[in-house]
């Protein structure tokens, strides 16, 4: 997926750890810009540096139709599922940093929707805001983002490819 195209997929998703949660969603998305983080802004983010990878403070627009089915669902359940980076010849790195910083896609829904505000129950809810996150990627070579579709994710018929959205880094 190219950098400033929108896409939109359907999702779901459950969980019985802790308190059981459940809901449905339709979300559109666009990746607004990606930016290599220098060396010097690593500690502003308090973030490590690992030799191997560059860090990317990467800037994306979301919406969504989010509707809870079972439980208690918090706005912050609506943050993408970004698994990480991976490298086509194989490898990458797992995770995101969504919290923990202005702009973060955490603080950015907190302070618009409050921390713990519960969506309806069997409503449609809306949801719309802009933030940053932050992945690693491995030096000189082609990131590509990872964006998990837990429906997808889910299905062992779908192959593995396919469970996930991805956006070239560079």
């Amino acid at each position: 997926m190219p950098l400033g195209e929108s896409f939109s997929w359907e999702d779901e998703y459950s969980s019985d750890i802790l308190d059981p949660i459940a809901y449905t969603g339709t979300y559109t998305a666009c990746i607004k810009s990606v930016k290599k983080l220098e060396d010097s802004e690593y500690e502003q983010y308090d973030l490590e540096k690992d030799e191997n990878a560059d860090a990317y403070l990467i800037s994306i627009e979301m919406s969504g139709d989010i509707t809870p089915t079972v439980g208690k669902v918090s706005y912050n359940s609506t943050i993408p599922n970004i698994s990480g980076t991976r490298v086509p010849e194989g490898g990458g790195y797992m995770g995101a940093v969504t919290s923990g910083f202005d702009g973060s896609i955490s603080r950015v829904i907190s302070d618009k929707y409050g921390l713990s505000t519960l969506l309806n129950n069997n409503e449609n809810n809306q949801v719309d805001y802009s933030g940053e996150f932050i992945v690693y990627g491995y030096k000189e070579y082609e990131n590509l983002l990872m964006i998990k579709v837990q429906k997808k994710y889910l299905d062992e018929n779908v192959p593995s490819d396919e469970k996930y959205i991805y956006f070239k880094l560079k």
